[in-house]
């Protein structure tokens, strides 16, 4: 571990602190993962469905995490997140602009799924009909979702 208040360029030129101290023990850095995990989805939550019903913000959440536990995706939030193409408010700003307009409704939405995660087969959503994925499309708010296969 490296010492608290360290300054370091995450994988996609985001920078973050490292909060953990070397005393920290696995279970108190992995906590700490988690949480920042639950806060960038949040983030992502507000920016995609900030306007949207706490149903369509929490299947948003399990798209994320359903993403991380596939094969065909990167095995973390932020890979998931910031992967090339995959959500469009990454691209235009939308993202970074949501860390300054987050909700309780955000935060209740991930907090509900990490526990609950209600539908493990949701891996995509657009605001149109001409989702990705396979099967029964299921419309919430302005948002549509489907699962991988």
């Amino acid at each position: 571990c490296q010492a608290a208040g360290y300054t370091e360029v995450g994988q996609y030129g985001r920078p973050f602190i490292l909060t953990y101290e070397t005393s920290d023990s696995p279970e108190q850095i992995e906590e700490e993962i988690r949480l920042g995990d639950m806060e960038l989805i949040a983030q992502l939550v507000e920016a995609e469905a900030g306007n949207q019903p706490i149903e369509g913000k929490r299947k948003i959440v399990d798209v994320i995490l359903n993403r991380v536990e596939s094969d065909d995706f990167p095995d973390t939030v932020e890979e998931v997140i910031f992967q090339e193409g995959q959500f469009s408010v990454i691209k235009n700003g939308a993202f970074d602009k949501a860390a300054y307009n987050m909700k309780e409704s955000d935060y209740a939405a991930v907090e509900i799924e990490y526990e609950l995660h209600s539908d493990k087969s949701v891996l995509y959503f657009n605001n149109c009909t001409k989702v990705a994925g396979y099967g029964e499309i299921t419309k919430i708010g302005d948002h549509y979702f489907r699962s991988g296969k």
